[in-house]
């Protein structure tokens, strides 16, 4: 586990940066924006994200991040969703070819 200098688990002291940089959603940098979308997205775990959701001083904040950049579909997802379409499409065909 990762420590900072005091011996304090280095977890909850980043989940606690976040939470202010999550408090003060939408005004916020864009180099914040990205460390908020890396935290989200890589670093944060189950229990982390459920900590923040649950926070009441944050739910507004974080309802209006999530729908903002957590909830769109993107480049990767888009491509992948239309690989299992597109290989769904033709295993079907390909089934149905020798009843045919």
């Amino acid at each position: 586990m990762t420590t900072v200098a005091k011996g304090e688990p280095a977890a909850p002291v980043r989940r606690a940066h976040i939470e202010a940089a999550l408090a003060r959603y939408p005004h916020i940098a864009p180099d914040t924006l990205a460390d908020l979308l890396h935290w989200f997205r890589k670093e944060a775990s189950a229990t982390d994200l459920r900590i923040v959701a649950a926070d009441p001083r944050l739910e507004a904040r974080y309802q209006a991040f999530k729908a903002d950049h957590l909830d769109r579909l993107h480049g990767a997802n888009l491509f992948w969703i239309a690989a299992a379409a597109l290989s769904a499409g033709m295993l079907a065909l390909w089934t149905f070819w020798d009843v045919i």
